[in-house]
């Protein structure tokens, strides 16, 4: 692997964007602390770091990683390791050793208000404060939505967390905001629960915006595999709910050409349901059958079998089709 200076390397992609230091760094870490850490001046934290990169587009574990302190250190490694639980759908055991995180972080909600209250510009330690509690909301957002806990709680928990970083958050601006993947997936999530509101319109209405800022900037492959996967999988379906089965299937297609390119499948068997249940109301009964059988399969390949024997049970109910 090439070596790179984190400094040099931000610079790089930064200035090749045509972006100003203001336009990264915002919501992330002061202009200063950018400026230094493009100088050479500085060591960045792995966290400030790592949000610099997605927002650029690239992936920063490609490039560089990097803790300061034993304590920066056990919090990356605990939220990997309820990345990797909510990714495996093991909801209930990531809420279990998200909890104790929770309690020991609840001082940086008391540090980050203290920042906005009496100083003009953050130091890094509370910008890094800032950007652990967001990935804190984030995950309990995602973990709550999932067990079907309130929803309008999950609404407030994932507002708070996008303006932890975009202080000026406004839906109909989506289009227009240089987004990091931790905030893509924000709204990625925030669109679900919109629609689990019963605000279908609006939800559609946010993640097609989510959609238009991804296909504007200058997104990488990286940034596509993990939020835009997703976001096809979310649109796609509620779509196809509201009966708009002909963009339903398109934006499915589209995510599976996505899965293709990156070679990076975990949105494949979904995309290919929420095509074929499209297919289905359309007459085309043979291909939808066709496409949830590979479904079920790359859903078995994935270890998925939970899911696997949910889909089977529901095209056999809902459906009347046997795979």
């Amino acid at each position: 692997m090439a070596t790179f200076v984190a400094g040099v390397l931000l610079k790089e992609l930064r200035e090749k964007q045509g972006l100003t230091m203001k336009d990264v760094s915002e919501g992330i870490c002061s202009i200063s602390t950018l400026s230094r850490i493009e100088k050479g001046r500085q060591n960045p934290y792995h966290l400030i770091f790592a949000r610099l990169m997605t927002r650029l587009g690239h992936n920063p574990k490609k490039f560089y990683f990097s803790v300061t302190s034993k304590e920066e250190f056990e919090f990356i490694t605990d939220m990997r390791k309820i990345d990797k639980l909510i990714f495996d759908r093991e909801f209930v055991e990531a809420e279990s050793l998200l909890l104790p995180i929770e309690e020991n972080k609840r001082a940086r909600n008391s540090t980050v208000n203290a920042w906005a209250d009496s100083k003009p510009e953050e130091t890094d330690e509370q910008s890094v404060a800032r950007l652990e509690l967001q990935l804190i909301w984030t995950a309990r957002a995602i973990i709550d939505f999932n067990l079907k806990k309130n929803f309008d709680e999950v609404e407030e928990i994932l507002l708070k967390a996008i303006k932890l970083t975009i202080p000026f958050f406004q839906e109909d601006r989506i289009e227009n905001y240089l987004l990091s993947t931790e905030e893509a997936t924000i709204i990625n999530w925030l669109g679900g629960v919109y629609y689990c509101l019963g605000n279908a319109n609006k939800a559609i209405e946010v993640l097609y915006a989510l959609k238009e800022n991804i296909d504007r900037h200058n997104t990488s492959d990286f940034e596509k595999a993990n939020v835009y996967g997703s976001l096809l999988h979310n649109l796609s379906k509620y779509l196809g709910l509201e009966k708009r089965h002909k963009e339903a299937i398109e934006l499915s297609e589209l995510g599976l050409l996505i899965c293709r390119k990156t070679k990076m499948f975990r949105s494949a068997p979904y995309l290919m349901t929420n095509k074929a249940y499209s297919l289905f109301y359309l007459g085309q009964k043979e291909l939808c059958k066709e496409l949830l059988t590979n479904a079920y399969g790359t859903l078995c390949v994935h270890g998925e079998y939970k899911v696997a024997e949910l889909l089977k049970t529901y095209v056999s109910q809902d459906l009347n089709i046997e795979i």
